[in-house]
């Protein structure tokens, strides 16, 4: 576990679209239209800003999620 950063978080999902639940994923987009969940986003990168966004995160300056707009 030393390659993670001890100040670092990493989220993935890992298993099929199949696998989501459909109730609990459609109550978090219905959420986050609604502007009734806080995301905590840092900053947001292009797709063709790939390389930034990752010198950005391996810096561990960032304060939220770092989202690519695609």
């Amino acid at each position: 576990m030393d390659d993670i950063p001890r100040m670092g978080c990493l989220t993935a999902y890992t298993g099929d679209a199949e696998n989501l639940d459909k109730a609990l994923l459609q109550d978090f987009i219905d959420a986050v239209e609604k502007n009734t969940l806080k995301l905590n986003i840092d900053r947001y990168y292009r797709l063709d800003q790939i390389p930034e966004a990752h010198a950005y995160m391996e810096s561990n300056q960032n304060s939220g999620k770092i989202v690519i707009e695609m």
